[in-house]
């Protein structure tokens, strides 16, 4: 007999994934099945896909992704060991890589006969409870490198914007990885979680009322050339706090 859908917070299981759930369960049978992202949190937009995680029971398995049509909608599949995820939550931890922090945060578990998940939330429990890992010099260094590069390429695609549409479109792009990597560096430096960018967003305009209003630029300006001006104001006051934190002597 199928277990009822139960969670790290007891939650259940939204009822329009359930036949989903069912049909998944046929698919990988004897395995948990976690449910995350925007069609478990009851805020997904039309174009939503299903985000699933599943639990190999092999625990050694490397992480594997997959996307398939069930039922008529589109599910992004990753599958894991539960030892591998054990140490990948770990690593990416220290990395301040925090995508399965996230996914577990919020997640919907199905089936589990065998217990797999139990671990994985306990872990990811203590981990947050812990809180953001501390950035050093390193980190530090590598995070400023990271928004250096995206700026430069945003300026320099952004030059030549207005005679290619096609530069024009990936000038925007990189301006898109510029602003998103710089809003995700204000938030590790404050120490606080990374999560995804539509969660971010929903609470930056509290959280700096400053980079808020770059973004709102950002998002209205008309043209790559004109976003420009907002995306690298927002690097360049990310890259100004990286600066006071390595001359405080992060390590």
């Amino acid at each position: 007999m199928t277990q009822p859908p139960m969670c790290n917070n007891r939650l259940p299981l939204p009822s329009h994934l359930l036949p989903i759930a069912k049909h998944l369960a046929s698919l990988y049978p004897d395995q948990a099945i976690l449910f995350y992202g925007s069609q478990v949190s009851g805020e997904p937009s039309a174009l939503s896909d299903l985000d699933v995680l599943i639990l190999e029971i092999s625990p050694r398995s490397p992480l594997l992704k997959e996307t398939r049509i069930v039922l008529g909608m589109e599910v992004d599949i990753s599958r894991i060991g539960s030892e591998r995820l054990l140490a990948d939550i770990r690593r990416d931890y220290e990395g301040q890589d925090n995508w399965f922090m996230n996914a577990l945060d919020s997640c919907r578990v199905y089936g589990d006969s065998r217990g797999l998940a139990q671990p994985i939330l306990l872990e990811a429990k203590r981990i947050r409870e812990i809180g953001p890992y501390s950035l050093g010099g390193a980190r530090l260094r590598m995070i400023e490198s990271n928004i250096r590069r995206h700026q430069g390429k945003a300026i320099r695609l952004s030059a030549g914007a207005t005679g290619s549409a096609q530069l024009g479109v990936l000038a925007r792009m990189r301006g898109d990885q510029l602003v998103s990597s710089s809003i995700f560096a204000w938030y590790s430096l404050r120490g606080r979680w990374i999560n995804s960018l539509p969660n971010i967003l929903s609470t930056l305009a509290n959280d700096s009322s400053d980079i808020y209003i770059l973004w709102l630029k950002y998002c209205d300006a008309p043209s790559p050339t004109d976003a420009l001006q907002p995306a690298c104001a927002i690097a360049e006051l990310v890259l100004g706090l990286i600066a006071e934190r390595l001359k405080a002597g992060p390590d």
